[in-house]
């Protein structure tokens, strides 16, 4: 199922490497053998989504730490796809190690999400969260940031703004101290501006 306009992000194929933790090279080997497709712009200039992202750590831990086999993973997107987990919260989907079923938590339980069945403690990945040491909180990314895939296209921004982060980075760069980029955006903290230049250096390390 195809993620509604509002809960899309657009991205591309660094920015996509850096928030996902998963290495440039492994994005658009993916995307070339139709493993996870860009859903925004599949050819050409190739554009991810936020659910995308999601996808990309999915397939990712799959791979890695329950040992699966692509074709059993590519079984698990369609999967999630078909019962429509990329509209739900998605900060609550968690897929369980080894059998890779999707699953659901709702009010501090976990579900079965095809068949609404309580499970008791397992090996969950929760996709939005920090992911492989590399990728950030997808929600959170800093304690003063955001990511809101409907919301400045899906790029971290400062909470209860329209700022992003990577124009708060742009200034920094351009040899603009912190006091500085006060004076120019005074809606903003000394914290939110010196957490939107760190999220933004480590991001830049992360999407080589």
């Amino acid at each position: 199922m195809e993620a509604a306009p509002r809960m899309r992000g657009v991205y591309d194929g660094h920015r996509t490497a850096a928030l996902s933790g998963v290495p440039y090279s492994t994005v658009q080997y993916w995307a070339r053998e139709r493993v996870v497709v860009p859903s925004i712009s599949p050819d050409r200039v190739r554009l991810w989504s936020w659910s995308d992202l999601l996808k990309l750590r999915a397939v990712t831990w799959l791979r890695k730490r329950a040992h699966m086999g692509m074709p059993r993973v590519l079984d698990l997107l369609r999967e999630i796809d078909r019962l429509g987990l990329t509209d739900v919260p998605l900060q609550d989907v968690v897929l369980v190690s080894g059998r890779g079923e999707p699953y659901i938590g709702l009010d501090g339980l976990i579900l079965r999400a095809d068949r609404g069945r309580q499970v008791g403690a397992e090996d969950f990945l929760f996709l939005t969260r920090p992911f492989d040491a590399t990728g950030p909180d997808l929600l959170v990314p800093r304690s003063s940031l955001r990511i809101i895939p409907g919301k400045v296209s899906g790029q971290p921004h400062v909470a209860d703004t329209r700022i992003p982060s990577l124009s708060v980075y742009a200034l920094s760069q351009s040899g603009y101290g912190v006091p500085d980029i006060l004076t120019m955006l005074p809606d903003l903290t000394e914290g939110a501006v010196t957490e939107s230049i760190d999220l933004e250096e480590s991001l830049q390390l992360r999407a080589a």
